[in-house]
Formats: structure tokens, sequence, C-alpha cells
């Protein structure tokens, strides 16, 4: 797996001199012009509205996560494959095997991460609460297991495997409750996508 991170934006997005350190890094790497600028209105943008994100109900979040869903059903995954397979410097044409096998791990992959979060909000909506899943108490640390939970993970090819989050008190992120109280603004966050599979960062960007 690539090497990912993130970085939470501690000024105002509307911070001048924030702006012009992003932009003049953005052109030392490379970048263009055009598409530093299209970065800083998508990232002013989504800035704006974080407020308005964390207020939104889940039943309205869970309609849009569905409407991506739908989104990515109807794409055209053979000619995002050759994308993808060609900007990691591969011949688009020729590796048949490779190409087959980019486009099965991006419609599976992405595809599952959808489903599951759609099941997620859904039952969010539905109970108040988040879906159930074992835990067990070993010393300090609470242990939950979150994989496989639904019966296309339990049934499926990683049906096997074991996935974890371990907890200690209320000070790990992935603690927090859906509808909780505990933010009283909106976070902006820059997420930084590197690695051989382009579909990291997209699953990242949905969690």
């Amino acid at each position: 797996m690539g090497q990912r991170g993130s970085r939470c934006l501690e000024r105002p997005i509307d911070d001048a001199a924030a702006k012009q350190a992003m932009f003049e890094r953005g052109l030392q790497l490379g970048l263009e012009e055009k598409a530093m600028q299209e970065l800083d209105e998508m990232t002013t943008k989504v800035a704006r509205n974080k407020d308005r994100w964390l207020k939104l109900p889940i039943a309205a979040k869970l309609k849009l996560l569905v409407e991506i869903l739908e989104i990515f059903r109807g794409m055209d995954h053979e000619a995002w494959a050759k994308d993808a397979i060609t900007a990691a410097g591969w011949d688009p044409v020729k590796p048949e095997p490779l190409l087959a096998s980019e486009m099965v791990m991006n419609t599976r992959i992405i595809g599952s991460d959808l489903e599951t979060l759609v099941d997620v909000l859904a039952t969010v909506r539905d109970t108040g609460k988040a879906p159930e899943v074992p835990i067990r108490k070993e010393k300090d640390r609470a242990i939950a297991q979150v994989f496989p939970r639904t019966m296309p993970e339990k049934f499926g090819r990683e049906k096997d495997w074991k996935v974890e989050v371990w907890m200690t008190g209320d000070k790990a992120p992935q603690g927090m409750a859906f509808g909780s109280k505990a933010l009283s603004s909106g976070k902006c966050c820059l997420l930084l996508g590197a690695g051989n599979q382009g579909l990291l960062t997209i699953c990242d960007i949905l969690y």
C-alpha cells in the first residue's frame, strides 16, 4: 500500500499567507498555474461549507452517498483502468491481464467501501446508532472487530480476514459516534494521496 497522509488546515483557508504558500509549493512540485488556481477554488468552496456539512442530517448525507454509488456503477471502468496503468508507466494496450486486474480492484474495493458506508449510514438513520459489532475489553483498551460484518464480507474472498479497531477511552477518533455533539464547528482537511494504487486515495476520501 502506498504512503498516505492528511493535514488539517489550522488556519482559515482565506488566510492570504497560507494561500500563497500553498500556491508556491504547488509550482515547485511542477503543477501548472491553472491547476493550482482550480485547487485554490475547490478548497475555498469546501472550507466555506464545512459548517453546513457538519449540520447536514444523516438522511441527506446518505442520499448523496447513494448518488455517488449510482454514478460509480455507471462509469467507464475500462477507460479508468487504462488511465491508471498508463499513469503507472505501463502500456495500456499490451498487458490485458493487468488491465483486467485494475478494473476488478477498482470496482470491487471502491464499490465495497461505498456499499458498506451506505449500510452504516442507513442503520444510523433508522436506529439512531451505528451497526453493532463485537467488542472485547483488554486491559485499558476496547477492541472492536469491524470486519467481516456484512453477509458479502462473511462469504466473500476475504471471509477469513479479521480487521479490528483498537480504542483507548475516547482518545481514539474512531470512537466518536455519528451525531456527536463533540464538534461545534466543521473541519477542513487536505488529503495527500500517493502510492501504487490510485483507488487508495479515493477510499481515504470516502472515509
